[in-house]
């Protein structure tokens, strides 16, 4: 979160900062003109926090203490009715919707408390589990099978960006043990999970390689 601080987001939709005191609340309630119950989701994003829901957004800035509510016609259908994954990298808000990933740019300034565009979604076979953070503004998504995709906006066109997914992986090593479960970004590559569920281990794939490095037993199971 800002300034390093962890945030929590509670069912109702408190958000609070963790720092070396401890927790606190980052959001005065009295200050909105909706609950915050009656949004789904929060995220915070470009400094802000954004809140998202049916009736619109609320844009929370934890440093200067300030709000703003936004009207539904000014945020783009899909964030109206969050029902997936969801992950800010960067300026991107990243959501998956079954096969769908779609991107949003979220960017505030002066003059106005928020802009989000909206980019192309990319559409892929099978239904999307997971988004986890990547380098800069990309994310690394993770479908049904296990199989890791990292995200992108192409703004080649700037009128019509779009997303685009490229397959991390390529072709598996015979080495590498049964079905990929779930994958995360780290400095060296992707960690990835695989194996049997009850006997899960660790393994790291390096791209400019195209190798694997493990296992790493968990003992977890």
């Amino acid at each position: 979160g800002p300034g390093g601080v962890a945030l929590i987001l509670t069912e109702a939709n408190r958000i609070y900062g963790l720092g070396p005191d401890g927790p606190r609340p980052l959001l005065d309630e009295s200050t909105g003109s909706r609950p915050l119950a009656s949004y789904d989701t929060a995220v915070e994003i470009s400094g802000v926090i954004l809140y998202l829901g049916a009736d619109g957004a609320l844009i929370h800035d934890p440093q200067k203490r300030t709000y703003r509510t936004i009207d539904k016609q000014a945020v783009p259908p899909m964030l109206l009715a969050v029902r997936g994954p969801l992950k800010a990298t960067g300026k991107i808000l990243w959501v998956a919707q079954n096969n769908r990933l779609a991107a949003f740019t979220v960017e505030t300034s002066a003059a106005q408390p928020v802009t989000i565009e909206a980019a192309t979604p990319a559409v892929i076979a099978m239904p999307l589990r997971s988004i986890a953070a990547g380098n800069s503004d990309t994310a690394i998504v993770v479908d049904n099978t296990g199989q890791p995709f990292q995200a992108s906006v192409d703004n080649r066109n700037p009128q019509s960006p779009s997303v685009t997914l490229t397959p991390v992986l390529g072709n598996r090593p015979s080495r590498a043990p049964g079905d990929l479960l779930d994958a995360a970004f780290d400095a060296q590559g992707v960690i990835m999970a695989a194996g049997p569920r009850s006997q899960a281990s660790l393994w790291t794939y390096r791209p400019a390689d195209r190798d694997w490095t493990g296992p790493w037993h968990t003992g977890l199971g």
